[in-house]
């Protein structure tokens, strides 16, 4: 029983609202919109109730020669309802203006059945210039005051100090907005000029700082070379090892290294070396062709039989396989070895890696590493 009340209340709310919206016509007269806007015809505010949101966002300009704006307006709602209205205002700058003042009617009163023409005076101080804000709120009502229709007027009147004409104040008004694009110009060639200059700052910093430290960096062959000097290592391991390469088993039992298949690496496990091995312990860096210097020690392919394959890199793969050798002593013998050699899918650039490597290492005896044995260049 309650909810009643509360929906019959609702309902009398929405058809107040309505009817209010229903019943008033606001508008500038053909006239008037001539004066401020250059276009024949009437602007409605509100026609029959309905509101245009697009005129009353327009936010019109009055020149400084018209003191005050005129509209027409008259409610549809016959007696006894009336309607009422209360009118009020904001003024940006009360410096330059004073309050608008509306004539001939009130603040506030009775919106009339007829078309009646009202005025609103925008009074100029004559102190400063200026371009002044104004807002005309007009609230309208029906029955009560708590039922209202909010209309915000907006519009920017020009205000010349006196003394001054209106030429004076626009180009005083002209200048600034020069000099802000002006100055807005300048700020973005300066920014431009500032990015520009830092870039050149960093790119020069880099490029000193290459060029010194490229300066005092060795070259990196030279480098590798003078690691791999006979003078860093002990003579009496060298001769040791110089001296048992033909009778005698090396210093480890670990494999010997040996090369096989477009520059593969191999290496022979304990025993003897083979007649072809290098024997000689003096260390000389390789001549830029790798394979100069690996021509003396190459044999054929077919002395090489692969086994299974041990361990895959990128380019290259370790496989377990023998070797026929062919001495005068001991005539055809096969020993196993391990063979380094590069992938089918290899680059000519991964190859020629690979040959270098066994160019630096062919001669280079310590007891830690295996040395070059043999290689097999197939192309």
């Amino acid at each position: 029983m309650s909810s009643k009340p509360i929906i019959l209340a609702i309902i009398i709310s929405c058809c107040i609202w309505s009817i209010g919206h229903a019943h008033l016509n606001l508008y500038m007269s053909e006239k008037e919109t001539r004066a401020l806007l250059g276009i024949d015809g009437e602007l409605f505010y509100v026609r029959n109730g309905i509101i245009n949101k697009y005129a009353l966002g327009f936010n019109v300009l009055i020149p400084s020669h018209m003191p005050s704006i005129n509209f027409t307006w008259q409610s549809l709602k016959q007696s006894p309802s009336a309607m009422y209205y209360k009118m009020a205002f904001k003024v940006s700058n009360p410096k330059a203006m004073a309050p608008p003042v509306p004539s001939p009617l009130d603040k506030d009163g009775i919106v009339p059945n007829t078309p009646s023409n009202f005025h609103i005076s925008l009074p100029c101080t004559g102190k400063v210039s200026a371009v002044v804000s104004v807002e005309i709120q007009l609230n309208i009502s029906i029955f009560s005051a708590s039922n209202l229709t909010s209309l915000n007027i907006k519009r920017r009147k020009v205000c010349v100090k006196d003394g001054e004409s209106v030429y004076d104040f626009a180009a005083e008004n002209a200048n600034p907005v020069e000099n802000v694009a002006t100055t807005s110009t300048n700020i973005f060639y300066i920014a431009v000029g500032c990015a520009c200059a830092l870039i050149l700052v960093i790119a020069l910093i880099v490029a000193i700082y290459y060029i010194c430290t490229s300066r005092r960096r060795p070259p990196r062959d030279r480098k590798r070379y003078e690691e791999y000097q006979p003078s860093q290592y002990d003579t009496a391991s060298s001769q040791a090892l110089s001296a048992n390469t033909h009778n005698q088993p090396p210093l480890h039992n670990g494999s010997q290294q040996y090369m096989s298949q477009n520059g593969s690496l191999a290496s022979i496990p304990g025993g003897r070396r083979p007649g072809y091995a290098s024997s000689n312990s003096d260390y000389k860096p390789p001549p830029q062709d790798p394979r100069v210097t690996l021509s003396d020690i190459t044999i054929n392919r077919k002395c090489v039989t692969l086994g299974d394959c041990l361990l895959t890199g990128t380019f290259g793969k370790v496989y377990h396989a023998k070797v026929i050798s062919e001495s005068e002593e001991d005539g055809i013998t096969q020993q196993d070895v391990y063979v380094k050699t590069v992938t089918e899918e290899a680059r000519s650039d991964q190859v020629e890696v690979l040959l270098r490597e066994c160019a630096t290492m062919k001669g280079f005896n310590n007891p830690n590493i295996n040395p070059i044995m043999a290689v097999c260049i197939c192309i």
